[in-house]
């Protein structure tokens, strides 16, 4: 049997009596806690406990709840409080719902430099004065303007255009390891293959990994492409030159750790080779930003013209991605 002893917070002192076998700091005997003592003081503060054949029920005073209520607002109001002393101190002086997008910003891992120039550029375009607080928009209508301010930081740019003459649109996915370019190049493919009735080739350069070929050459049964595997420059070139009759050629490559200066170097000579129309670095959302930028400026070197942002569903925030796309 077990039994759970409660007391409301101002009576904790007054209950704390030593346990069985314990000794007290004041050189007295030690002496056991009295549940019947904890009981009788339950059922003074909170009513009767009724056992029944179902679960237990237990009967609060109104009273009591309305405590309750205004102490967890006294403590959520400390918290947010402390928060906000935390932020820097021109976005402190801002409006309560601009701070709280601000601080949702952060938490979603966004820079808090961007996050500070975001909620601040939002701040200058609404009029806001201290003694007008009515004027201030509503929170709904704040994040809609807020969300402007980010997309307005960032250039998508669209679909990959697929030239009609003058030979295929060559693509090339490159990145570190594990971010998901082979998935990446099977859904280009199978959506240029099925859905848009595309001529499509896959190349791919990627032998360093354990059955990578065998992965994408059944992707490539699947959507009904051809798929040539390449070695070396020369061919990588000769593969190019027998796809010369398709729309779109995309081209698979093995991850690259971006502090492999060798491997780097290998990557590029394999672009300048082929000489593609885009090459897209592929990054993973689930990273740091810190992590993401290091990537970025080592892969510079290949050509990069494009970012890819893979595994968004499984990113807890997107700040990060957000951040290296925007910069």
């Amino acid at each position: 049997m077990v039994e759970i002893g409660a007391v409301r917070d101002g009576e904790v002192h007054s209950m704390r009596e030593s346990t069985v076998g314990e000794s007290r700091t004041d050189g007295g005997t030690s002496r056991p806690v009295s549940f019947q003592k904890v009981g009788r003081r339950l059922r003074h503060a909170y009513g009767d406990v009724s056992q029944t054949s179902g679960p237990a029920t237990l009967q609060v005073r109104s009273d009591d709840i309305s405590q309750i209520r205004r102490e967890l607002t006294i403590v959520r109001s400390s918290v947010e409080n402390a928060i906000r002393q935390s932020c820097a101190i021109d976005v402190s002086q801002l409006p309560a719902p601009l701070v709280d997008i601000y601080l949702g910003l952060v938490r979603n891992e966004l820079s808090r430099h961007i996050a500070v120039r975001v909620v601040k550029e939002t701040a200058a375009e609404i009029p806001i004065h201290s003694e007008n607080r009515e004027r201030i928009p509503e929170p709904l209508t704040l994040r809609e303007l807020v969300t402007r301010r980010l997309a307005g930081l960032m250039t998508v740019s669209g679909p990959v255009s697929v030239l009609p003459t003058g030979g295929p649109r060559v693509i090339a996915l490159v990145g570190p390891t594990g971010v998901g370019k082979t998935t990446t190049v099977a859904k280009l493919a199978g959506d240029f293959s099925i859905c848009k009735g595309k001529k499509v080739g896959l190349v791919t350069i990627d032998t360093y990994r354990i059955a990578a070929v065998q992965q994408l050459q059944t992707i490539a049964d699947i959507v009904r492409v051809p798929l040539k595997t390449v070695l070396t420059v020369g061919e990588l070139r000769m593969a190019l030159s027998a796809f010369s009759d398709r729309d779109v050629v995309i081209i698979d490559t093995a991850g690259r750790t971006q502090r492999d200066e060798l491997k780097m170097n290998e990557l590029a000579s394999f672009m300048q080779a082929a000489g593609p129309d885009e090459i897209h670095l592929v990054l993973a959302a689930t990273a740091r930003q810190r992590n993401l930028q290091e990537v970025l400026d080592r892969f510079k070197q290949v050509g990069v013209n494009r970012l890819v942002l893979s595994k968004l569903d499984e990113a807890e925030g997107i700040g990060g991605a957000f951040g290296v796309a925007a910069e």
